[in-house]
């Protein structure tokens, strides 16, 4: 749960967030990682549909414009 990350990652839909300095939240998603494999493939096809619509070229270059006229 850092940087832009739940910008992208919706929780249990699209990937796990783990909290800063929590290393049991990690190991316990890695453990669900593992032996969920289905969800795996359906975090990864839920992230790329979040990247794809919500992180388009256009989009990005509005968002910078938009903050340098906020300025």
């Amino acid at each position: 749960n850092v940087g832009g990350a739940p910008e992208i990652i919706d929780d249990m839909k699209s990937g796990i967030i783990i909290h800063p300095k929590r290393p049991k939240e990690i190991s316990e998603a890695l453990s669900f990682l593992f032996f969920h494999s289905d969800k795996r493939g359906e975090f990864g096809v839920n992230l790329e549909k979040t990247v794809a619509e919500k992180f388009t070229l256009d989009q990005m270059v509005s968002k910078t414009i938009a903050t340098y006229n906020s300025v």
